[in-house]
């Protein structure tokens, strides 16, 4: 299945070449993705806080 060593190299040379996209773009969009990826897990960790300690503005009017 995977083949190491020089034949191994031209082979997976010529399949990305097939792709029509260069080493430098895929190695940029996987960078975008990972960074994508970390944002919205560090996200769903960390979801916005609710202050519940306010007061509702109608309580803050009677005193």
């Amino acid at each position: 299945m995977f083949e190491f060593g020089p034949v191994g190299k031209v082979k997976t040379a010529i399949a990305r070449g097939k792709g029509g996209i260069s080493e430098s773009m895929r190695n940029t969009f996987l960078v975008v993705t990972v960074l994508i990826i970390t944002a919205t897990y560090t996200a769903s960790l960390q979801p916005p806080k609710k202050d519940k300690d306010k007061e509702p503005e109608s309580a803050r009017r009677q005193k």
